[in-house]
């Protein structure tokens, strides 16, 4: 084998110490490598890590679970008990069916003059005779004015008019004074 001239090597390409070929060496392997000692402390340690870690977390878990056993107890019991189960068997012969029915006993209900409590004078008019009413007379005034209910106009929003024209100045109501009630 020829010998390497070091001059024209460079950087880790130098190499450090002599060669001696195979033949010439007791051993072709290193003895002192392997640490045993060291390697099995390293190896307990990294046990001993982990029992730790899985006993932390079950300590951290059973805080947890405790916690919420607490809160279970202070919890407050449903104020609206669910309703009692229907009696057996609970089956629907026509699912479909029973949902056209519900549908057309609606639709029969929109379209129909009917009493909501003949008492309270309280009544139900078909929804296209309601909505031929409120085109003819427009929405009532209820008058409220408050935080929840403002005046029209009151926002500064300007209205809506006719393209290219400036929208008239919003004027606001004058708040009613409330009346006055006697108590007998």
């Amino acid at each position: 084998m020829s010998e390497i001239d070091p001059s024209q090597l460079e950087g880790d390409m130098i190499p450090q110490g002599k060669y001696k070929p195979a033949r010439e060496l007791k051993e072709l392997h290193e003895d002192s490598d392997l640490d045993v000692r060291g390697v099995l402390f390293n190896t307990a340690v990294l046990m001993a890590l982990c029992v730790a870690t899985f006993f932390a977390i079950g300590l951290v878990m059973g805080q947890f679970k405790a916690k919420e056993e607490e809160l279970d107890k202070l919890a407050l019991s449903n104020r609206f008990h669910a309703d009692p189960a229907p009696p057996a068997p609970v089956l629907q012969p026509d699912p479909a069916g029973e949902t056209r029915a519900v549908v057309e006993a609606a639709k029969a209900r929109l379209g129909s003059y009917g009493w909501n409590d003949a008492e309270k004078k309280s009544a139900h008019i078909p929804i296209e005779r309601a909505m031929a009413i409120l085109a003819e007379r427009g929405l009532p005034d209820v008058g409220k004015v408050d935080e929840f209910h403002p005046a029209p106009g009151s926002s500064g929003v300007p209205k809506i008019g006719v393209p290219g024209q400036a929208a008239p100045a919003a004027e606001p109501k004058p708040a009613e004074a409330p009346k006055a009630e006697a108590k007998p």
